[in-house]
C-alpha cells in the first residue's frame, strides 16, 4: 500500500502504508491459478514502486495467467526506461489514473505537488511505447472538486492519443468522506454530452454507476455500447 500520491478518495488509504510480502503474493497467485483463475489485477498503493513488481508480473505470466492488469498513477512511467519496462513486463492491460485536466485540479485530488506533470508524461510514454495488443486507458475518480473539468479532461486525453476512459463514481470508504462525493444526477448531463460527442472515438466505461446515472444516460448507452 505504499504510494507516491495521497489521494483524498483512496479506498485503501486507511491501511498501513507498507509493501506486502513477495512470498505471500506468489503463494496467493499459485493458489488461485490452481483453482482455474486466469485474470489478475495489480493495484495498490502504487504497484510500480513495489520492489518486486516486475518479478511478480513475470511470475503471474509463467503460472499461466492470461490477463494481467495494472492500475497505476503513471508517475514512474514519466521516465521512458521505466515505461518500457512496465509495458514490456508481460501485462495485458494498463490503466493510468489521472484525476484532473490541469495541475491544480489533479493535485488537489492526489495531494502531491508535481504529480500532474509526471502522470501526463507517463500517459504520453504509454501511448507512444505500448505494443498494439495492450489494452490501455485512463481512469478518473469523480469528486466534488474535479467533475466539472470533464469536458477539458476528455479533450486533453483525446489530444494525448488516449481512446479509453474509465469514469469512476466515488464510494465513500477508506480515506474518502461523504463530503467529497458529488451528486451523480448533476454529473449525468455532462457525461451524456461527452459520450454523444466522442462516441466510439473515445470509449467511456462507467464504474460504480447507479440507477440515477443509468436513467440519465440510457439513450447514449444503448447507442454506443449495445
Amino acid at each position: 500500500y505504499i504510494c507516491n500520491n495521497y489521494c483524498s478518495f483512496c479506498a485503501v488509504g486507511n491501511r498501513l502504508h507498507e509493501n506486502g510480502d513477495y512470498t505471500f503474493h506468489r503463494k496467493t497467485l499459485e493458489n488461485y491459478r490452481a483453482k482455474g483463475v486466469d485474470l489478475v489485477d495489480f493495484d495498490g498503493g502504487e504497484p510500480t514502486i513495489y520492489p518486486e513488481f516486475l518479478k511478480i508480473i513475470r511470475d503471474a505470466r509463467e503460472m499461466g495467467y492470461q490477463q494481467v492488469h495494472v492500475t497505476s498513477n503513471g508517475r514512474t512511467m514519466a521516465f521512458p526506461r521505466t515505461a518500457r519496462k512496465v509495458l514490456n513486463s508481460g501485462i495485458t492491460s494498463l490503466l493510468i489514473s489521472c484525476h484532473g485536466a490541469t495541475a491544480d485540479v489533479h493535485e488537489e485530488q492526489v495531494v502531491a505537488k508535481g504529480a500532474f506533470r509526471q502522470t501526463i508524461q507517463g500517459i504520453r510514454n504509454a501511448v507512444a511505447l505500448k505494443h498494439e495488443s495492450l489494452d490501455f486507458g485512463v481512469n478518473i475518480t469523480l469528486t466534488r472538486g474535479n467533475w466539472q473539468c470533464l469536458p477539458d479532461y476528455y479533450a486533453l486525453m483525446y489530444r494525448l492519443g488516449v481512446r479509453k476512459i474509465n469514469v469512476q463514481f466515488l464510494t465513500p470508504f477508506g480515506r474518502a468522506e461523504e463530503s467529497i462525493v458529488p451528486d451523480p444526477a448533476e454529473i449525468a448531463p455532462t457525461l451524456m454530452q461527452l459520450i454523444d460527442t466522442y462516441g466510439t472515438e473515445l470509449k467511456t466505461y462507467l464504474i460504480n454507476w447507479n440507477s440515477v446515472i443509468f436513467n440519465n444516460l440510457s439513450e447514449c448507452i444503448n447507442e454506443y455500447f449495445f
